[in-house]
């Protein structure tokens, strides 16, 4: 039996209230449906976007502090003021590989420069300990579950 057949011998069977009630459900069942969908989307694609984001603006401020380095500039002139702390391996793995001349030398220039940096403290930021990064990161992930499996889908 086809769908349509199924549907037609079903409200032949039930009162005309009840067949309504009924589609009146099931469209609520697919707007919901499509809402949901749309938000696992959109929320998965933030989710992307954000961390492609995140990383290329944390590799370009690695390059330009190497770049500032390499050109005798101070730390503080390049960021008088940060909101998080520099991947400063990143930073001398980026040096390393740009370096000139004796590489002893140049390499403790570098050590000085990062202290001299530290020393600074022009860090404002508030940094999460390990625990407020778990509990945000568990509940972005359950949020993102229960939408999922709210519309029907698989696990992840």
């Amino acid at each position: 039996m086809r769908d349509a057949e199924r549907r037609k011998a079903w409200e032949s069977a039930h009162t005309p209230e009840q067949v309504a009630a009924a589609q009146a459900q099931r469209l609520a069942r697919r707007k919901l449906k499509s809402r949901l969908r749309t938000q696992v989307q959109r929320s998965r694609w933030e989710c992307i976007s954000g961390a492609l984001k995140l990383s290329i603006r944390k590799e370009t401020r690695s390059v330009q502090l190497a770049h500032g380095f390499i050109r005798d500039r101070s730390y503080l002139d390049m960021e008088r003021t940060c909101y998080t702390r520099p991947d400063w391996d990143r930073v001398h793995e980026l040096v390393a590989l740009h370096m000139y001349g004796d590489p002893r030398i140049f390499l403790q220039r570098f050590a000085q420069w990062v202290d001299a940096a530290r020393a600074a403290d022009n860090f404002k930021g508030h940094e999460p300990t390990r625990h407020e990064i778990l509990v945000k990161l568990l509940w972005k992930r359950e949020r993102l579950d229960v939408a999922i499996k709210a519309f029907g889908g698989g696990e992840r």
